[in-house]
């Protein structure tokens, strides 16, 4: 009989609590839902978030179309902009002054901060 390494049995033990949807995110919450539209995934009809009932947080959503996120409400699934939520673990920069800038080199890319450029006490 072939003696099983219990290395190998904690790896396949290990393998079976990995999360099976990694790109499962969480939404914290909706930025003025009475002002933010969200799309339905079947017809394409636009609602206000404070219209689709009481949400309760934090909700399910998955990457669509890029930049977009779709969430089950009642029995529809809806789509927002990504810029309109926060989602769980995420820290939103709202004081320039207690980042640290960082310049990476090759990078391309630029970005603003809300009140960058302000003086900072």
């Amino acid at each position: 009989m072939k003696k099983r390494n219990p290395i190998y049995l904690l790896l396949l033990a290990s393998l079976s609590i990995v999360p099976v949807s990694a790109d499962t995110l969480r939404i914290q919450r909706i930025l003025n839902p009475e002002l933010v539209e969200a799309e339905s995934a079947k017809g394409g009809e636009y609602r206000l978030i404070s219209e689709l009932g009481n949400l309760s947080y934090p909700i399910p959503a998955k990457t669509v179309d890029g930049n977009r996120l779709e969430f089950r409400q009642g029995t529809g699934a809806w789509r927002v902009s990504r810029a309109d939520v926060e989602l769980v673990n995420e820290k939103l920069v709202v004081d320039s002054c207690s980042t640290i800038p960082v310049t990476l080199a090759g990078d391309a890319k630029s970005a603003s901060v809300k009140g960058a450029g302000d003086g900072c006490k």
